[in-house]
């Protein structure tokens, strides 16, 4: 009525008499799945697929549900969601692969089985297993469900399914499984290109599964691809999960144990496809070798072919060295690490040979092989063959340190074995001669002689052999004790070494600290000094821009008095100048440079260009005040008494100048105003350059 699946001890089985089918337990069976039943598996499947149509756990719970609970326990049921959905998407694309292309294969294309386990390894097993851990994490959720509604739930435990999907028989058949799978990835895919290329009915069936649209588009190689993927997915859900849920739990501590135990499987697995790809590169070397390929060993064997293959014969590890010959040539050489021997082949013609160089033997026993390092060679090493015919020593070389370092390790890890095992045979062997002996029918007069003497000969070779043992072990703890000597010697040197030269390093920094902040105070001073210079070039500078903005003014004012005379020179004499301010006549014809004092005269323009009208105009004169009193602001209205009598003779006399006429005889014109003693009303300008400011200039009324 089903098929059943092993977890937590039991199986579960899935009655499928009930719709939908219900999981009940029941005693330890076989695996087993109906090939009638795998459509109703699919059926099952498509209705789970729409319960998990929803990106997060979020989104499937209800939102006042989801609102309750904290950020980390939201976080958590999103991941376990996850990792659910994505369960299930793997149970799709095995069921695609089972049902739509094993199936097609088959039935269409009539391949054979053997051709279709090639392209679709361990599908069965595989659908088992994936088919149990969803099953059980669904029924986690089912009795998860929280009575406030049926789409609320709160998977609180699931760290003791993984533990239980991950170890014990479960994580070895996991091993398996995947070990094979993911080991023949490369040949399914293969052997599919292979098919699409030759066979007809293969293309016109994958053509038409292009069309499919449970395919979704899928092709062979990539759903093959996901399946050898999928393993490596869950150890980055397991840690997310981990990360969100509470330290100090048996939650927390289940999902600990889970993860590193699929890190073992996924360890288990990569060294399973390594193995087998180390198998399937020693069977192409062996393939393109010559059947009666052979060589002769120092011992006198002959080592042929076949025993490459032969059983225990593992490949340990494979590359191209540089064997150096006895004239110091280097010939390039493959060189096969097997599990107890160590072969050197050389390719001619895109054949492998054993390769001959200076008549050693290219195949090396590991029995008695030591491995040392080239003095001063740092990618080269010795391979000593101390055997029982003969010591025999190779030098070869590799590209770089790094390999001839990993190359060393192997060599000395298969030796080590390989020593283990040959005791482990030794034992056996005498248990098995001793056997044998013991149970071997006698007469009564050799049961008196014989077992005294085939145990006394017993004796004495198992003596014997104690003592050759004793003496290799013993030969080989003290090379052991002297490489570890040398090793600890070198070691020791290298200290020193490093010692002398930390104390040269830490001298020199000490000095070039020093040195540091010796300079580090020189170009503070420096710094300081140029500050300085840079402030009184400041200064500097200001006081020359001031001091030619005085030149620029005093250039301006005698640029306007040298304008003033020439106009006076030029001009006509009969009239006086008009009201010019930038016309400047000195006070008694004297000049000082900052500070002169310039009187600039101004006569109304009617009173002087018309004599004859009898206008009288009156003036006045603006006194600057800078020059006759320092702490005035403001202009003021000065008015020049008649005993004031130098000003008014100077004014007078310049007046007179202006009219051509001399001071002592001088008539006022018809429509001046004077007064009895001849004075000359007019009007006039006191300037007074203003220092650095300006110019100001006093309004003075004066009378002639």
């Amino acid at each position: 009525q089903g098929w059943n699946v092993y977890y937590r001890g039991s199986v579960i089985a899935l009655d499928f008499s009930h719709n939908p089918p219900r999981t009940i337990r029941t005693p330890k069976a076989s695996f087993c799945i109906p090939q009638e039943r795998h459509s109703y598996i699919h059926s099952d499947i498509s209705a789970d697929s729409v319960e998990y149509e929803a990106e997060s756990w979020s989104l499937t719970v209800e939102h006042k549900f989801c609102k309750k609970q904290d950020k980390r326990a939201v976080k958590r049921q999103d991941v376990i969601y996850e990792l659910m959905q994505t369960e299930l998407h793997h149970l799709q694309t095995l069921h695609i692969m089972a049902e739509i292309f094993r199936r097609g294969m088959r039935q269409e294309v009539q391949l054979d089985t053997e051709a279709v386990e090639r392209v679709f390894p361990c599908l069965d097993q595989l659908l088992l297993f994936h088919h149990a851990f969803f099953a059980a994490m669904k029924e986690q959720r089912h009795s998860s469900t929280q009575p406030q509604g049926h789409r609320n739930y709160l998977i609180q435990r699931i760290g003791d399914i993984l533990i239980q999907q991950f170890t014990d028989e479960n994580g070895e058949k996991m091993k398996q499984v995947y070990g094979e799978f993911c080991s023949r990835h490369n040949e399914a895919v293969s052997f599919f290109k292979e098919l699409q290329q030759h066979n007809k009915r293969f293309q016109t069936f994958i053509r038409q599964q292009g069309n499919n649209s449970l395919v979704r588009r899928r092709e062979i190689p990539e759903c093959i691809l996901l399946v050898t993927q999928r393993i490596t997915k869950y150890p980055v859900l397991l840690e997310r999960i981990l990360h969100y849920t509470q330290e100090e739990t048996e939650e927390h501590a289940d999902l600990s144990k889970a993860l590193a135990h699929i890190r073992e499987v996924i360890a288990a697995v990569d060294m399973r496809v390594s193995e087998y790809e180390r198998h399937q590169r020693l069977q192409e070397v062996f393939n393109r070798m010559e059947n009666r390929s052979a060589a002769k060993l120092k011992s006198g064997h002959t080592f042929r072919k076949q025993d490459m293959m032969g059983p225990g014969q593992v490949l340990k590890h494979q590359g191209v060295l540089l064997w150096k010959t006895a004239t110091g040539r280097l010939k390039d050489v493959l060189a096969l690490l097997l599990t107890d021997t160590l072969i050197f082949l050389q390719e001619k013609d895109q054949k492998y040979t054993f390769a001959t160089v200076d008549q050693k033997p290219p195949v090396i026993p590991l029995q008695k092989l030591i491995v040392r390092e080239v003095a001063n060679e740092e990618r080269g090493m010795f391979l000593i063959s101390a055997s029982a015919a003969g010591p025999e020593m190779y030098e070869v070389h590799t590209s770089s340190k790094e390999e001839r370092n990993t190359w060393m390790r192997l060599i000395r890890e298969a030796v080590e074995r390989c020593a283990a095992v040959t005791i482990q045979d030794s034992c056996y062997e005498v248990q098995r001669l001793l056997l044998q002996e013991s149970g071997r029918p006698s007469p009564r007069a050799q049961r008196l002689h014989l077992p005294s003497v085939w145990g006394s000969a017993l004796q004495d070779q198992e003596k014997q052999r104690n003592l050759e043992k004793q003496k290799e072990e013993a030969a080989v703890a003290q090379r052991l004790h002297d490489r570890l000597r040398q090793e600890k010697e070198r070691w020791e040197r290298e200290c020193q070494a490093r010692k002398s030269q930390q104390g040269a390093q830490e001298s020199m920094l000490e000095e070039r600290e020093k040195q540091c902040q010796v300079a580090a105070e020189r170009l503070r001073r420096e710094r300081v000094e140029l500050d300085e210079q840079l402030e009184e070039y400041q200064q500097n500078l200001e006081r020359l821009r001031e001091g030619q903005r005085s030149v620029e003014r005093e250039r301006e004012r005698l640029d306007e008095q040298q304008k003033l005379l020439q106009c006076w020179k030029h001009g006509p004499q009969d009239s006086p100048p008009t009201a010019n301010p930038h016309m400047f006549i000195p006070l008694d014809g004297q000049q000082v440079l900052g500070e002169t004092e310039v009187i600039a005269l101004s006569f109304t323009s009617e009173s002087m260009s018309h004599r004859s009208r009898g206008h009288t105009g009156n003036g006045s004169v603006f006194v600057n005040e800078a020059a006759l009193a320092s702490t005035s602001v403001n202009n003021r209205h000065v008015h020049h008494r008649r005993n004031d009598a130098s000003t008014h003779n100077c004014l007078n006399s310049l007046l007179a100048q202006s009219n051509g006429r001399q001071p002592s005889g001088a008539k006022t014109p018809h429509g001046q105003h004077s007064d009895s003693q001849g004075w000359m009303m007019g009007t006039g300008y006191l300037y007074s350059p203003a220092g650095r400011h300006g110019k100001n200039y006093h309004k003075v009324q004066f009378q002639s």
